[in-house]
């Protein structure tokens, strides 16, 4: 019902504007009478006034008014839209209610979703881990891969970094480090895959921080060509 009135409103502000511009003078007229002369009895002077000016201002005073009704139009329109936004909620929270269900949490449901992906990360975790201990030791490769992982670790570029413990197998490889702060944590996160890549393109990496404030990095790569084993459905 507000609407229908809202677009009366408009279309009737539309038409006196238009009917205000039909009544301006033409160009003929303008032309015939441009300017008509009042005459002064007090003095003899002549006043000289512009009708096409005074139109003018008649239809600048209109499209103002309309310009401002247009305004309230439409922050009335917007309140309603809010209010039927929050009607809309309402009915939803209302409906869910009648249905034995929660009302949604967005924070809940963001909570939810953290934890389930904790959960699928511990356990492509656990299979990797199992892998490692049951896989074959591929002697020559294994050896190469290891010897390439203490190299990268013992530059300068990853001082403050310490290797705890390394072990390779035929696949993969499992390595553990220790950060002297979270700078230098920062900086193997980011760049020891690159130094490593030529041999063990993918990695995956597992945080863990002691009660002590300091943290350690458990580290799992797979070797070029393979991936990393995926838990069963």
């Amino acid at each position: 019902m507000r609407t229908s009135f809202v677009l009366l409103l408009i279309v009737g502000s539309a038409l006196i504007a238009w009917a205000l511009y039909a009544n301006r003078p033409t160009a003929n007229s303008a032309l015939s009478g441009a300017a008509s002369v009042s005459p002064q009895p007090a003095d003899g002077e002549a006043i000289v006034t512009d009708p096409g000016k005074e139109n003018a201002k008649d239809i600048r005073e209109a499209l103002g008014a309309i310009r401002s009704e247009v305004a309230l139009l439409r922050a009335e329109v917007a309140a309603l839209r809010r209010e039927k936004g929050e009607e809309h909620a309402a009915r939803a929270e209302s409906a869910a209610a009648d249905a034995g269900l929660e009302p949604f949490d967005p924070a809940e449901e963001e909570a939810l979703l953290i934890e389930e992906e904790e959960r699928a990360m511990q356990a492509r975790l656990e299979t990797i881990e199992g892998a490692i201990a049951t896989e074959p030791e591929d002697a020559e490769w294994s050896y190469s891969a290891a010897d390439l992982i203490r190299e990268v670790l013992a530059s300068k570029e990853f001082e403050g970094t310490s290797l705890y413990g390394l072990e390779c197998r035929s696949t993969l490889c499992k390595l553990e480090v220790g950060h002297d702060d979270r700078r230098k944590r920062t900086e193997f996160e980011m760049r020891f895959p690159m130094r490593v890549a030529s041999l063990l393109p993918r990695v995956t990496m597992n945080l863990i921080e002691d009660d002590g404030g300091s943290s350690r990095t458990i580290v799992y790569l797979a070797r070029e060509g393979h991936r990393f084993p995926q838990p069963e459905e």
